[in-house]
């Protein structure tokens, strides 16, 4: 586990180098520059000045140094990189899908009449959960572009989920009435004695039997795995759409 996580950040850190390159061809990045060079990224990594050293230690392929997941979010903020790109591997270096890359691409949109949302005051942890109240508390409200049904929105807090969901961001679920429609690797909102939790899950069975759920991170450089079992879960939801805060 180790080994892994050590080669996915430098991983990261070598896409951190053509990011950097690119923008410094695009005159976006000037080394040199005390507005444009590595003053102005030790501020963005640190929020001080000095550390411009450290940032040469990031784009020296020989060095140990390798950034890390939220200096790497906050470069992408700063310059436009793709969160995807640089923090996952995924899609283009600049330009970004307008809908998160959930698997089963449920996202995609035929606008007609929206339906009844539920939203609950209780947040859906993308880190550690704390202890909740009725999520079924709450207002209602509707949104175009999702098919009749009855929806569940919780408001994102933490950043185990980054790139595909940061804090504050709104996710609309709809609740899953059995187990067996549960498909691996796709976003769920789980809600069990420990909270509400918006992860991927992976099913674990033990004789053949479904006994656990495996929660996984896409911030998985931070954020380990780990097990819940079945008996504590008292709902799952299925993450159908986001709606991103400004």
């Amino acid at each position: 586990m180790k080994n892994q996580k050590k080669e996915k950040r430098l991983a990261m850190n070598r896409r951190f180098i053509k990011a950097f390159q690119a923008l410094e061809e695009k005159g976006d990045i000037v080394p040199n520059s005390h507005d444009k060079g590595m003053t102005k990224l030790s501020l963005l990594f640190w929020d001080k000045k000095g550390n411009g050293h450290l940032v040469r230690a990031f784009l020296n392929p020989q060095s140990s140094r390798s950034i890390d997941f939220d200096k790497a979010s906050r470069f992408c903020e700063e310059f436009g990189v793709n969160k995807d790109y640089l923090l996952q591997g995924k899609g283009p270096m600049f330009g970004e899908e307008e809908v998160p890359a959930f698997a089963n691409g449920e996202l995609a949109s035929d606008y007609g009449h929206g339906s009844q949302i539920l939203y609950s005051s209780q947040a859906a942890f993308a880190s550690s959960a704390l202890g909740i109240e009725s999520y079924e508390e709450g207002q209602y409200f509707s949104l175009p572009g999702l098919s009749q049904g009855d929806y569940v929105a919780f408001t994102i807090s933490g950043d185990s989920m980054q790139p595909t969901l940061s804090t504050g961001d709104l996710v609309i679920c709809r609740p899953l009435e059995e187990i067996e429609r549960v498909q691996e690797n796709e976003v769920y909102a789980i809600v069990s004695s420990h909270g509400v939790q918006v992860k991927r899950i992976q099913k674990v069975f033990n004789k053949g039997r479904l006994t656990h759920l495996k929660l996984i991170s896409d911030n998985y450089l931070e954020h380990d795995p780990f097990m819940v079992e079945l008996a504590e879960v008292r709902k799952i939801m299925k993450v159908d759409r986001k709606v991103t805060a400004l």
